[in-house]
């Protein structure tokens, strides 16, 4: 996963706080920012790497679910199939997602 992760400028990325005073995901911060963004291109599994043992494939559906169990434990990684869609989880609790200009 890590090598088809485009190399960008985090910096330039809007980044928001997912996650509560006490380290739950929030689940109404977390959908806009990391599930709209694959729902709304349609995509129905996410490839996703929370550290180098502990990833999988997961329906979109259960990406919150998903997240809410492993998040603080890695900088989770999130990617469609054709590697088009991306989101990040970072340890810290904050989320962002893109497009490449070629979706």
């Amino acid at each position: 996963m890590r090598e088809k992760f485009p190399n960008i400028d985090l910096s330039q990325l809007n980044w928001t706080n997912v996650v509560d005073e006490m380290g739950r995901l929030r689940q109404d911060d977390a959908l806009p920012v990391v599930v709209h963004r694959f729902e709304s291109r349609g995509v129905q599994e996410v490839l996703v790497e929370v550290h180098r043992k502990l990833g999988g494939l997961v329906a979109t559906a259960d990406l919150v679910g998903y997240l809410s169990e492993h998040h603080g434990k890695g900088e989770i990684r999130m990617a469609d199939r054709t590697f088009s869609v991306f989101a990040l989880l970072a340890v810290n609790g904050v989320a962002t997602s893109w497009v490449t200009a070629s979706a």
